[in-house]
């Protein structure tokens, strides 16, 4: 058998082969795939569009309830809330604030200023036009908590401003009578059916 020996010329011919016609050969079988398409954001919120029902436990140190946000209809949402442990002759406002109520939702300071602020006014209660309040003013659109004689109280309303998809996420704030001391806190999440 006789063994034949490459000159340079031939070295340089083979290496180019190897180099560059065979990654070309073995990729061509293969489709690369295009990078996964990220969802627009158009606002807050926006990943919990499909959300038709929002809850918030609210928690505080004597103070403790639900608050709930059910979609009704196109653009209508039905606020109901429930508040025990409140001083009786108290009446306390409620608000959506601008952030979560700290990781466990009882950090009621980390919820920071009311939501959807843009220049508006607190409202004084169950006025006729909710878009000239504060998009978290919910006792300024319907009526500050007031105790009952078992230290309940309790507020259901037809919200015609609130998107359920743009305060998932958000923090509720109770506050002490008509101050900005807070009493309980909590941050909404979407129940799923």
């Amino acid at each position: 058998m006789k063994l034949h020996i490459l000159s340079p010329g031939d070295a340089l011919v083979v290496l180019f082969l190897v180099f560059v016609c065979v990654p070309a050969v073995v990729t061509q079988g293969t489709k690369t795939q295009p990078a996964p398409k990220t969802p627009k954001r158009t606002g807050q919120g926006n990943a919990n569009s499909a959300c038709t029902e929002g809850v918030a436990n609210l928690v505080g140190p004597t103070v403790s309830g639900t608050i709930r946000f059910l979609k009704q209809g196109a653009s209508d949402t039905k606020v109901q809330i429930e508040v025990k442990g409140l001083k009786r002759g108290e009446s306390s406002n409620f608000h959506i604030h601008e952030k979560p109520a700290g990781s466990d939702g009882r950090d009621c300071k980390a919820a920071l200023d009311h939501f959807g602020v843009n220049g508006k006014k607190i409202c004084k209660g169950r006025v006729r036009d909710q878009s000239t309040c504060q998009i978290g003013d919910l006792s300024g659109k319907s009526e500050p908590l007031s105790v009952r004689g078992n230290g309940q109280a309790t507020v259901s309303y037809v919200d015609h401003v609130i998107d359920i998809s743009k305060i998932i996420g958000l923090g509720v704030v109770v506050h002490e009578g008509n101050t900005k001391n807070t009493i309980a806190c909590g941050n909404i999440f979407c129940k799923k059916k």
